[in-house]
């Protein structure tokens, strides 16, 4: 598959985006290759049929020519790079593509996890054994992660590096090559302040099987030095894809994406040919997309996987997308700028997907905005953690384009409606708020009056319960306020004569709208009888 791909990356006619596709597909492919060498490599091991050949090398040069491919790279991110080697070069007994193997990934570990300061690779004997160490500047190991360092599979989470992506295989196969060379692995670390990982071989050749032993080894020395980074033999002819311009390569696509991501904001602000690039941002109701084009915050720390989202989504509809780099980025641009949905993955470093939704879900500015979370752990339980977390909807990968399309266009639609929905409601809510406030009004100008008037005036519900009295109802009636209070029904005592026609007549006026006018004997508390106008209005 390799051989094809670097055919047809140097075709000169071959168009700008086809070849950027073609670019995509050998990188992951290389990294592919390196996952199922590093996986076979482990299948040898644990059957037994790893076929080791153990020769004499000048270890402190071998070792130099390895170190010397990863200066480029380390100097130009401003770290110091510093290789102490012995005086004294011995040959030493190993087995050249497990030592290639162990270095490589031990600096390309250092590299990764250390952003500033230094690192220094220094080889040294001891009476009978032969030590490397690689120690650096970097973010340091959590104590409570250091006995699982040398697990398969084991990822120390939420550390800080260049980048987020990786297996947990390369530090646990440094460690299984260390015991077929009779030796072993060690690291201290502080957290925040660096580690130092330590390989200790023996010297000499008896500790070593005998059938794996090659004593003529000075004779191929000029052939293997031209074929110590060929191939890696998956598939034997398979491409000339060199083992440690893999881990250069790999390197250098974490500078490059450290560099893009510091210059990030407009820069990675990828439009369609049909939205504005104006950058004006609408107006939002409680954090829900309006009209106009739809702004999607991207946030994934695989370079290639932004490059290909971006391109998905920019060529399907006219969508704005911003791309970043990790979850603290996200969430930076976010709350400055709530987009109208944000599709992550999970795995990031600095702030993850499910701590980014937190954050997001926190903020009444950004609460309501739809989030798709990507992850390429499979199975309903990872996505039942995803919804459950606060996700909208959760995509496993690898996922299908138009799937992928669909989905967003979904959520923002659903939004939208959303969004329209709670205008209405904040139109309808602000309209009655504006009615009841009249209405207040209205009632504080009626007491006023009332209070004025020299007639008893009172206000009832259907059933005749008092709702309000004046002051002048009060001393007619002879009634004071705790007695209204109390016994809302206190107007309704009328001597027994008058009392039905009053109430028939009375609850007329309610129903129908009838006005009504009459005297009736009212009867105060005292017992004594008052002759009173009763008018409906």
């Amino acid at each position: 598959m390799l051989s094809p791909l670097e055919d047809m990356l140097t075709m000169k006619n071959l168009q700008n985006d086809v070849k950027g596709h073609v670019d995509l597909i050998y990188r992951n492919a290389q990294r592919l290759l390196k996952l199922v060498n590093s996986l076979l490599d482990f299948a040898r091991i644990e059957a037994g049929r790893m076929q080791a050949s153990f020769r004499p090398t000048d270890l402190a040069s071998f070792t130099a020519d390895l170190a010397s491919m990863f200066r480029a790279a380390l100097e130009k991110v401003g770290l110091v790079f510093t290789v102490i080697l012995p005086d004294e070069h011995k040959d030493v007994y190993i087995d050249r593509d497990m030592w290639e193997k162990i270095v490589l990934n031990l600096l390309s570990n250092a590299f990764k996890f250390t952003l500033k300061g230094s690192i220094t690779l220094t080889l040294q004997w001891h009476t009978h054994t032969a030590i490397l160490s690689i120690k650096d500047t970097g973010i340091g190991i959590p104590e409570n992660e250091m006995e699982h360092l040398f697990e398969r599979f084991h990822r120390v989470e939420g550390t800080a590096g260049r980048s987020y992506e990786g297996t947990g295989i390369g530090l646990a196969l440094t460690h299984e090559l260390a015991r077929l060379h009779g030796g072993s692995v060690t690291v201290q670390s502080v957290h925040r302040e660096g580690s130092e990982f330590t390989v200790t071989i023996p010297l000499g050749y008896n500790h070593l099987s005998q059938e794996s032993i090659r004593h003529d080894a000075h004779d191929d020395d000029e052939e293997d030095d031209k074929d110590m980074h060929q191939t890696l033999n998956l598939v034997p002819g398979a491409g000339q894809t060199s083992r440690s311009n893999m881990y250069i390569e790999e390197a250098m696509r974490w500078i490059d994406d450290v560099e893009s991501s510091s210059s990030s904001s407009d820069s990675d602000t990828i439009r369609s040919s049909g939205s504005s690039s104006s950058g004006h941002h609408h107006h939002r109701v409680l954090g829900l997309p309006t009209a106009g084009p739809s702004t999607i915050l991207l946030a994934d720390d695989n370079p290639d996987m932004r490059q290909y989202l971006g391109t998905i989504l920019r060529k399907n509809r006219d969508w704005t997308v911003h791309v970043v780099s990790d979850g603290l980025e996200a969430l930076k641009y976010a709350t400055k700028t709530p987009p109208d949905l944000v599709l992550s993955d999970v795995m990031m470093p600095n702030l993850d997907g499910f701590q980014l939704i937190r954050e997001l879900r926190s903020n009444e500015s950004t609460k309501s905005v739809p989030i798709i979370l990507l992850s390429a752990k499979a199975g309903d339980e990872a996505k039942v953690e995803g919804l459950e977390a606060g996700a909208d909807d959760y995509l496993v990968k690898p996922f299908n384009a138009k799937e992928l399309v669909a989905r967003v266009e979904t959520h923002l639609d659903i939004a939208k409606q959303r969004n329209e929905l709670a205008r209405q409601v904040a139109l309808r809510t602000s309209e009655l708020d504006r009615a009841l406030e009249s209405l207040r009004r209205s009632e504080r100008e009626f007491r006023q009056i009332a209070s004025l008037l020299p007639v008893g005036i009172v206000r009832t519900d259907a059933r005749g319960r008092l709702m309000y009295t004046n002051d002048e109802w009060c001393r007619i009636m002879g009634a004071t306020d705790n007695e209204v209070t109390n016994d809302p029904f206190l107007w309704q005592k009328f001597v027994p004569q008058d009392e039905s026609t009053l109430t028939s007549n009375w609850y007329k006026a309610i129903g129908e709208g009838v006005p009504y006018k009459a005297e009736h004997r009212y009867v105060n508390r005292d017992g004594t009888v008052k002759h009173v106008l009763v008018q409906s209005i």
